[in-house]
């Protein structure tokens, strides 16, 4: 991750209804510490929030030094390295004083309202997390992580839920927020699996029907039009050719081309049906990826809004006014 990607807490994501969800953190201004004692595990990543304004900072960093799910990159690895024997009031300290985290804390303190900033509230973030069989807490203000509960893979995110409702009585105002995989490469590999599926089914189609294409050509063409002339399929096409042309890990694995039989053998339908059922999904599907992408836009477009300091702008327009005599005639209304 490098500065001159999308500001990482982009990762924040109000809306987990996109699996996996790699954590959960509730973001309040609540001092309030619930008795719970804390765990010594050198396996899990903790700091302890030493400034008010780097909960944030603290709150992300829990989920996404604690989830080997999440590709970190270069220099969040050897942030980790480096302090992962040091006390968590230490971690606290040098992570604000790490040249990657101090550039993103005076960014974020940029895009803070100037009123904001002037809030003698102290705010906290609480991390969850599964890992190890438990679902855990990494509350920045105390002094290590706490058990929550014992739980699996499959059941820990309703175990999340309940804490999160105890929580809700107890911190007030409370936001709550998810961190989910990129949206991009959930329909990507959506995609994926549906080309591939494509390419099998034609497969078998050339050989047990071998004109099946011209019976096909009409509405092929269709499909082809649908793709090109609809601006959020074409947006979505280009998007998933980059990612294609990228790092991303496009062929299916042995597991999930196993899977695609599986599923191709069970509909017991003509290849033909399926074949086309595959061009709908796909549509549906570049749709979704062309969707995403405009989002992922329009939030960077917003995120540049509301870091812009309009402060010398405004007081440069007021002086003008004044200087120029509207000023008076407009108060005098």
């Amino acid at each position: 991750m490098t500065k001159n990607e999308s500001p990482f807490w982009r990762l924040a994501d109000s809306d987990p209804g996109m699996l996996p969800v790699y954590g959960c953190v509730v973001f309040t201004r609540s001092k309030t510490i619930l008795s719970k004692n804390h765990v010594e595990n050198h396996n899990l990543y903790f700091s302890k929030q030493v400034l008010d304004e780097t909960y944030l900072l603290h709150g992300l960093i829990h989920i996404l030094l604690n989830c080997d799910q999440i590709d970190i990159g270069v220099d969040l690895n050897q942030f980790k390295q480096l302090t992962n024997n040091s006390s968590s009031a230490l971690k606290g300290q040098m992570l604000i004083k790490n040249r990657l985290f101090k550039d993103a804390y005076q960014d974020l303190l940029s895009s803070i309202p100037q009123t904001e900033k002037k809030s003698s509230e102290t705010y906290r973030s609480i991390s969850y997390i599964f890992s190890q069989g438990k679902l855990w807490e990494l509350d920045a203000l105390k002094d290590g992580p706490c058990i929550i509960e014992r739980c699996s893979e499959k059941n820990w995110l309703g175990y999340l839920q309940t804490e999160l409702l105890k929580k809700s009585e107890v911190y007030q105002p409370i936001s709550v927020w998810a961190i989910v995989e990129n949206r991009k490469l959930v329909y990507q590999r959506k995609l994926t699996s549906k080309l591939f599926m494509k390419q099998e089914i034609e497969k078998i189609l050339d050989d047990h029907q071998p004109n099946w294409r011209a019976t096909m050509r009409l509405w092929e063409e269709e499909y082809r039009y649908a793709l090109e002339s609809n601006g959020r399929h074409k947006r979505g096409l280009l998007l998933s050719k980059r990612l294609m042309s990228s790092s991303y890990r496009h062929l299916p694995t042995k597991e999930e081309r196993g899977a695609i039989y599986d599923l191709f053998a069970s509909q017991h339908e003509n290849p033909l049906e399926i074949w086309l059922q595959i061009h709908d999904d796909l549509l549906r599907s570049y749709e979704s990826l062309g969707l995403e992408d405009e989002q992922e836009e329009m939030h960077e477009k917003d995120y540049t809004r509301r870091k812009h300091n309009y402060v010398p702008f405004i007081k440069s327009f007021i002086k003008a006014l004044y200087e120029e005599g509207h000023l008076h005639n407009q108060l005098s209304l």
